[in-house]
């Protein structure tokens, strides 16, 4: 019933509402557009005329700087050459103002030593120029520039001694010492003779600071400036849209790594094109809710067939499978009739699939039954042959007959088929043993093992294999002495565990190739892949003359302290 409420409301909304929102949004969306590209453009050519007013200051301030680095008493004041009596301070001083040009207001020029300990100024030197504090030493000074020949430019706002606001700084390298020249901000502002924009700044990517033209508490970094996120879009975005209903628009200034970055407030653009879309949007409420009822009602009418139909799945969600009678409709509820059929046949073939899977489950749990009297059966027999062997006083026969009783035991065990790391290397120190009588000093076990890794759980005779292998293919084909060495650790979150031989390597003519397809080692595969899915992992190394190394790569599960059976 809901499938049919649903289709023909949709229906509704496609053939008369969805064409009347459409319209609506488009004309307010292209209308708002208009505006905002209209505030777009004249902000652009506003942006654009300070950042070329910024260019031409940054110009003239080079060119005063380039002068004063060529004059020799500029060196001479780095690097005390002369001695400074008033005549000399005179020239210094009177080079200096003249260097300005007019500009005395609108800038300083200071020269200072690198050690600190000279300086001269047209103003009073800020204390963050002073090279004989320690920590002035960072900031623009730790900066690296590969262009001595070169001004620097770095935006970082402050007040001077004398209450002066500088917006930016040039900074260039002589012999000894550095020429810095603070543009102040009152020249600046008062050319900004556009107050289009609400909000002008200029950035320094380079610094990550940037200084705001009417807004001084706002100097400092860039986590102060929402504007300065527009710097971060690709290239071919041409405005950026900020919270408050803001418009930025940046330009970059000429020759330079400096930005110019306005905002603009939307809100007195938007104001009427707002009232139209609230008046646009009440008539669209409305119109969805003539149509919602009408479509509700519509639906009510068609959709009272549908109701044997949930009865009869009722009856079935209560156990009573039943079917219902097939109609003739070629519609949905024709398709509906049809399918629950289906399924209902379906179910009926799952149940009785389901009971003979339960009669097979109860042969399979005889079997296992009645296999568990065969490794008693075994145990006994090993206990009269070793007691046998110790009625005779053979010792070997009676150690072997043990350790392969310890062996035997851990493979029947009915714990489960998981074992702690711990467990599976006595295992293998019993096997070995075991093969020690027949190989003798020709064959050595070797451990290193992590005890972190001790009570790590892993399938049990996952690597006794392995070692079987390393005894066929390497002792039995080698006359040579051959260590094995078995070795775990623990590498983030899984657990790496490596048995490795200096034998003779492994070739497809062993039976046992490289790739690990043969019995054993897919055997030893398949079972790491049903405990761990694609986390467990078997690598092996062999080269023919040097050895075999087989990997073996688990997740380390005792954080969660489970694993499930294979």
């Amino acid at each position: 019933m809901k499938t049919y409420f649903r289709r023909l409301v949709l229906s509704f909304l496609l053939t008369s509402l969805v064409p009347l929102v459409l319209i609506g949004m488009g004309f307010f969306l292209s209308s708002r557009r208009m505006v905002i590209r209209a505030v777009y453009t004249r902000a652009k050519d506003s942006i654009e005329t300070t950042a070329d007013h910024i260019g031409e200051v940054v110009d003239t301030y080079r060119h005063v700087s380039y002068v004063i680095s060529r004059n020799p008493l500029s060196q001479e004041a780095v690097n005390g050459t002369n001695t400074w009596d008033s005549r000399n301070l005179k020239n210094i001083y009177q080079f200096m103002y003249d260097s300005l040009e007019g500009h005395i207001y609108s800038a300083a020029v200071h020269i200072f030593s690198d050690d600190g300990k000279a300086f001269f100024s047209t103003h009073s030197l800020p204390k963050r120029y002073d090279l004989r504090i320690y920590e002035n030493h960072d900031g623009i000074f730790s900066e690296i520039r590969t262009n001595p020949e070169k001004s620097y430019i770095y935006v970082d706002p402050f007040i001077t001694d004398r209450g002066d606001r500088v917006a930016f700084s040039l900074l260039r390298e002589i012999p000894g010492g550095y020429i810095i020249i603070d543009v102040y901000a009152s020249p600046l502002v008062a050319a900004e003779k556009n107050p289009y924009l609400d909000s002008i700044l200029i950035a320094d990517l380079d610094m990550l600071k940037a200084f705001d033209y009417y807004n001084p508490e706002r100097d400092g970094t860039f986590d102060k400036f929402e504007e300065l996120q527009l710097l971060s879009q690709p290239s071919h975005v041409e405005e950026y849209i900020l919270s408050g209903n803001f418009l930025a628009v940046a330009a970059r200034v000429p020759d330079t790594p400096l930005y110019t970055v306005g905002s603009v407030n939307l809100d007195n653009y938007m104001q009427n094109i707002s009232v139209l879309g609230i008046l646009g949007a009440w008539l669209l409420l409305l119109v969805i809710l003539i149509i919602l009822f009408i479509s509700f009602k519509l639906s009510r009418s068609i959709s009272g067939p549908i109701h044997s139909i949930v009865d009869a799945m009722r009856r079935t969600e209560k156990g009573e499978i039943i079917q219902v009678k097939e109609i003739n409709r070629q519609d949905e509820i024709g398709y509906l009739v049809h399918n629950y059929n289906t399924m209902v046949g379906r179910i009926e073939e799952l149940l009785e699939k389901t009971r003979e899977e339960e009669r097979a489950l109860k042969i399979a749990e005889r079997k296992i039954l009645q296999s568990q009297i065969n490794p008693h059966f075994l145990y006994n027999t090993l206990g009269t042959i070793k007691s046998m062997a110790k009625l005779k006083k053979n010792d070997e026969i009676s150690d072997i007959v043990t350790r392969l009783g310890k062996v035997l035991r851990s493979t029947f065990k009915a714990e489960g088929v998981f074992c702690l790391l711990s467990e599976e290397l006595e295992i293998i120190h019993n096997y070995i043993a075991i093969q020690k009588y027949r190989f003798g000093e020709r064959l050595h076990l070797l451990f290193s093992i992590d005890e972190k890794t001790l009570d790590t759980s892993l399938p049990r005779l996952i690597l006794q294999p392995i070692v079987e292998n390393a005894v066929v293919h390497s002792v039995e084909t080698s006359r040579k002495t051959i260590r094995i060495v078995i070795a775990s650790k623990k590498d983030k979150n899984n657990i790496t565990l490596m048995v490795s031989d200096n034998g003779p390597g492994i070739t497809s003519a062993d039976g046992e190739k490289t790739e690990g397809m043969g019995i054993g080692l897919s055997n030893v595969r398949r079972r790491l892949f049903l405990a761990y899915g694609e986390k467990g992992r078997l690598d092996i190394k062999s080269e023919a003359g040097h050895g075999t190394e087989v990997t073996l790569t688990i997740p380390d599960n005792r954080a969660n302290g489970s694993s499930e059976d294979v």
